[in-house]
C-alpha cells in the first residue's frame, strides 16, 4: 500500500471515532452531517500531511490511536454521566 495513502486511512479513521464519540456523548444530540464531514475530512488531511512529510505509517497510527482513544474515553464518560445524572 501507498504510504501516504495509509496514513490518509488511519487519519480518516482517527476523524470517524471522534465524529461517533462526539455524537454519543450528548443525550439528544441529533446525527448532523455538517459536523462529521468536516472531522472525517479533518483527519484524513492531517493523515496525508503526516504521510507527506514522512512520517511512518506506526507513528500515525500510534498517533492516531492515542489521540482518539483518550478524545473518545472523556467523550464517552460524559455521556454515561449526563444519562445517570440529568440535569
Amino acid at each position: 500500500m501507498n504510504p501516504i495513502l495509509g496514513t490518509v486511512l488511519y487519519g480518516a479513521a482517527g476523524g470517524l471515532a471522534m465524529s461517533v464519540t462526539g455524537y454519543l456523548r450528548k443525550p439528544k444530540n441529533e446525527f448532523d452531517i455538517k459536523k462529521f464531514i468536516p472531522t472525517v475530512a479533518l483527519g484524513a488531511i492531517f493523515g496525508g500531511v503526516a504521510g507527506y512529510s514522512g512520517m511512518e505509517i506506526s507513528a500515525v497510527e500510534t498517533s492516531v490511536y492515542a489521540g482518539s482513544v483518550s478524545q473518545a474515553v472523556n467523550w464517552l464518560f460524559k455521556a454515561v454521566y449526563r444519562r445517570l445524572f440529568p440535569e
